[in-house]
């Protein structure tokens, strides 16, 4: 897979879940962004970098093939788009 591809999945993420929560989707995302931005300032790190470690440990604690890995993988990559676009607010 090919870091466009990659990029492509990401963005379908977080359109996917803004569809599918539209009245709460920022309320229910926030506190994953928060994750992120925290974990990018203890580790210095840039948001997708961030976003893979932190998805490693997902698997790593829940397994590859676990639901809860999957869930989690998915609002995880919807909310470092949240994260990438405030940056380029900014």
């Amino acid at each position: 897979m090919d870091v466009l591809e990659i990029s492509m999945m990401i963005h379908d993420a977080n359109k996917s879940l803004r569809s599918l929560f539209k009245d709460d989707y920022d309320e229910k995302a926030e506190p994953i962004r928060e994750v992120i931005r925290r974990f990018m300032k203890q580790e210095n790190v840039s948001t997708l970098v961030a976003l893979t470690k932190i998805l490693q440990r997902l698997q790593a604690r829940f397994g590859e093939d676990s639901r809860e890995t999957e869930v989690n993988t998915l609002w995880f990559c919807a909310a470092a788009v949240d994260v990438i676009n405030e940056q380029a607010k900014s």
